[in-house]
């Protein structure tokens, strides 16, 4: 059977509990921040005192910031240069970069970067889309995603979190991807097994790339399916897609359909 070279994914995996009295939210824990989840999830923070709605990617590795966003809070940054970002869809996009240190805070985190991008985020997920925070500034930490109760909470190590109830699926860790193994079931001759890409910046379920959809010639060999395009498929641009139903599974989780697409370009 034919392995795949890549493939894209986005799981939102609920890990909390359900609040007893119905319609009563429960306070966040001490030193959690809260998050909004709106098919991705935006941690508010500012930049140089200016505040925003960061989208959480893993798929993303420093801060990025929007076009709009950075030009209404008139941001007095002098030394910029120009770059090109790829990403999603068939165009890199011609970004200006931020050189000089950049301060960025939520929460009780503070950090200082530089090299930052200013992109065109909102056409692509929203107008509540105001920049990018990756997977760099949580180096050596664990996450705690709370979707019921709407937090997110940094902890140094296991030892601080009470894991009753949790279920582990492996992740591997390359460079700064992180990969689950996944599988997805077309049909009894087409199952697809592999290292998934776990990438929170995507705002969809199970995401095949066109190259292993032309390994397993999805094209012919999935009957019912409906073409997609979007002139903002990620900061590539446009993109075109089919999407379909197909059955999927990672760790103990198992779905007989989940609504799914796989790229063409």
């Amino acid at each position: 059977m034919r392995r795949p070279s890549l493939l894209l994914l986005i799981v939102c995996l609920s890990y909390s509990c359900f609040n007893e009295v119905i319609g009563q939210e429960s306070p966040i824990p001490q030193g959690a921040i809260p998050i909004t989840h709106r098919s991705h999830i935006y941690i508010e923070g500012t930049v140089d005192g200016k505040k925003g709605n960061y989208v959480f990617d893993t798929g993303a590795t420093n801060l990025y910031l929007d076009t709009t966003y950075y030009a209404a809070n008139n941001f007095s940054f002098e030394r910029l240069f120009k770059g090109v970002l790829p990403g999603a869809g068939v165009t890199p996009q011609m970004v200006k970069v931020i050189a000089e240190n950049v301060d960025f805070y939520f929460g009780d985190h503070h950090y200082q970067t530089s090299n930052v991008p200013i992109l065109q985020l909102k056409p692509i997920i929203g107008d509540f889309a105001d920049g990018i925070l990756g997977l760099k500034y949580f180096d050596n930490t664990v996450l705690e995603f709370n979707y019921d109760d709407k937090y997110l909470k940094v902890h140094e190590n296991l030892n601080s979190i009470d894991l009753a109830g949790w279920t582990k699926v492996s992740l591997t860790r390359d460079g700064n991807r992180l990969y689950i193994p996944c599988e997805v079931i077309v049909d009894e001759s087409i199952r697809i097994k592999g290292q998934y890409l776990l990438d929170f910046g995507s705002g969809g379920t199970v995401t095949i790339t066109s190259q292993v959809a032309g390994e397993y010639d999805l094209a012919n060999q999935v009957e019912n399916k409906v073409p997609f395009f979007t002139k903002y498929g990620g900061i590539g641009g446009r993109s075109s897609s089919q999407l379909f139903k197909a059955g999927f599974s990672t760790g103990d989780f198992n779905f007989r359909q989940i609504d799914l697409k796989f790229c063409k370009d």
